[in-house]
């Protein structure tokens, strides 16, 4: 990616938890039996299962590079071009494998007619197409786990990617049409997530014991919340509106576990009633569900940044109001946050666990089918250097998984060792939940004994393009924060331990540090304002020493909230600001919260990457 050479000139000051995902292990050694696995035994619409999450990740990719021209160019395969015609060429070509797979499932020939390639005013319909069409398999093929999943990446695609894009594209210049002249047919429309069913429930009774009634409440308190925060005027009294949307929860956190005395418990505990919901509920319901919770989080957000420095001085002080507690992050409780990672962690589960075994029961049949959906460019660069590795004998030709901090994917305990014979160790590959990577490591094993190299080739590009797909992660820096690049780059920055003095001060310098020193950053490239960023988030976790500085790259679509923070304070120990206060570094809390797109490393002295 083109930020890459920004980071070596970057301050690091503050605390930061960038990119929290969810992980929990398991030593179960439940296997996939892959010998028994035809195709069609995941349903009509498995291509588009591979091929949706893949656009997004693509169209995330190409959104962020756009977004982010002006910073100087890294290590990417494909760079942005110098004129509209040839970025929205590089982005056609990359949702190319989405198009042959979206019109092969859709009926006779509607593909060419409603989602015609090229064409940038239906794209954004055309991958809700996707997953209205995979609605059709679920649950008897797609799990509802996996498929909430996938509304989480739509949502954001519709309500944060596209309207990046659609700046960007407008800044070049050129003016673009961007509205259909047609409207999508009703059979492929699934655009309003669905309505609600109705169940009796009341707010203000005891009956809220059933999965469907506490959904039906939830969203009643949701409209509630939307009514109070739109009608809120300036200097009104934010405690008065704050006790009735409290009253409006609290009955529902009885039920959920949550305080109803602050937002972000309330929000993060409500994924477990998604939870409860996706084993009963239809995927209309889940869908309406999932679309309320994250338009409600975005409404919150946005509310706070209109109103950014009175939030400050009513969070950041000792003696909260009760309006400064509801709106203050740091007050959720873990156990809300648990839930939210177990939500999180089941979606990326389900999702591998559907992937990996039909792509290999594919590749085995028809390779050309089984990576149609890929970026071609990444993956024959891919092949090239399995084949290169295998030519030279390399022991370490199979490396599947990128090492990520703190990602569910949480560390390589060793590489995916394959030579000719396919010989794979499976206490080598990382466990992911429910002991997935170590099942992983037995799908490719047994593709390569039963098929060979084709199998292989694809299992393990599968399992290294889904690795940064879906994990959920946090976005929480607390130190200075500053634009590179006015509106549209911007990042925060935190040494979290170590050699605090001269080894900051060596890597200010773009050099190793003396000692040691531990260090997280928070990256954000699209459309960045003082008080909120949207875009695509960059969360870095490095642990440098006189030996060199390696680091991690998590990228995803996020929404911020950028708080000033009262000083004195221990996060900030230069002050409010470092340098002058338009231009320099502001003492700041940045905190939002999505789910991740792509990934890769990089070195924070050297510059090598593998980004693209």
């Amino acid at each position: 990616m083109k930020l890459v050479r920004y980071l070596p000139l970057l301050s690091l000051f503050g605390v930061v938890w960038a990119f929290k995902t969810s992980f929990v292990e398991d030593d179960e050694e439940e296997d996939f039996n892959i010998d028994d696995t035809e195709p069609q035994d995941f349903g009509n619409f498995a291509d588009l299962a591979i091929a949706f999450p893949v656009a997004i990740s693509n169209i995330s990719n190409c959104t962020s590079l756009l977004s982010g021209r002006d910073v100087h160019s890294g290590n990417i395969t494909l760079p942005v071009g110098e004129s509209q015609y040839e970025d929205l060429e590089m982005l056609f070509d990359k949702v190319s494998g989405y198009y042959t797979v979206l019109h092969a499932s859709m009926d006779g020939g509607d593909g060419p007619v409603y989602c015609p390639e090229k064409s940038l005013p239906h794209l954004r319909g055309c991958v809700g197409i996707g997953l209205c069409l995979l609605s059709r398999d679920v649950p008897e093929y797609i799990d509802m786990s996996m498929y909430t999943s996938y509304l989480e990446m739509l949502d954001r695609f519709e309500e944060q990617t596209w309207p990046i894009l659609e700046r960007q594209i407008a800044i070049e210049g050129t003016s673009v049409h961007l509205t259909l002249d047609t409207p999508i047919p009703e059979k492929y429309s699934c655009n309003s997530f669905g309505e609600t069913q109705t169940f009796q429930a009341s707010l203000l009774q005891e009956d809220l014991s059933s999965t469907l009634s506490i959904s039906s409440a939830m969203a009643s308190a949701t409209h509630l919340t939307h009514q109070l925060l739109d009608a809120h005027v300036a200097n009104a009294s934010m405690d008065t509106m704050v006790d009735q949307i409290q009253n409006a929860w609290r009955p529902i956190c009885h039920k959920l576990s949550c305080d109803p005395s602050n937002f972000w418990d309330i929000h993060f505990a409500s994924h477990a009633q998604t939870m409860s919901l996706a084993e009963v509920g239809s995927a209309t319901t889940v869908r309406a569900e999932v679309r309320k919770r994250l338009g409600l989080e975005r409404r919150v957000k946005a509310f706070m940044v209109e109103h950014a420095e009175r939030m400050a001085s009513m969070i950041h002080t000792e003696t909260q109001s009760r309006a400064g507690r509801f709106f203050d992050y740091n007050s959720k409780s873990h156990s809300a946050v648990a839930t939210w990672k177990e939500y999180g962690r089941r979606g990326k589960d389900a999702m591998m666990e559907f992937v990996v075994p039909y792509s290999s029961a594919i590749a085995r049949v028809n390779e050309t089918r089984a990576t149609v959906a890929f970026d071609q460019v990444e993956y024959r660069k891919f092949c090239r250097d399995e084949d290169q590795k295998r030519a030279r004998g390399d022991p370490h030709a199979a490396r599947a998984l990128l090492v990520s901090r703190q990602s569910s994917v949480l560390s390589h305990t060793g590489d995916m060792e394959l030579d000719e014979d396919a010989d794979l160790e499976d206490e080598q590959v990382t466990r992911h939940g429910k002991g997935f990577f170590k099942k992983v490591g037995k799908v490719v094993k047994k593709a390569a004994k039963a098929v060979g190299k084709a199998v292989v080739k694809v299992a393990k590009f599968i399992i290294k393009l889904f690795a940064c797909i879906g994990d959920i992660f946090e976005f929480v820096t607390t130190g200075y924060a500053k634009d590179i690049v006015p509106g549209n780059v911007a990042f925060g920055a935190g040494v979290t331990a170590g050699d605090m003095g001269t080894g900051l001060y060596n890597l200010m310098k773009g050099q190793p540090p003396v000692t040691w020193i531990s260090l997280d950053i928070g990256f954000a490239i699209g459309v960045t304002y003082k008080a909120a960023w949207a875009g695509f988030g960059v969360g870095v976790g490095a642990s440098c020493s006189a030996a060199g500085c390696v680091a991690y790259v998590g990228v995803g679509v996020l929404g911020t909230v950028n708080l000033p923070m009262l000083v004195p304070t221990i996060f900030c120990p230069f002050g409010a600001y470092i340098g002058d206060p338009v231009t320099g570094f502001q003492c700041s809390q940045v905190f939002g919260g999505s789910i991740t797109a792509f990934c890769c490393n990089f070195d924070l002295i050297t510059g090598k990457n593998d980004c693209r």
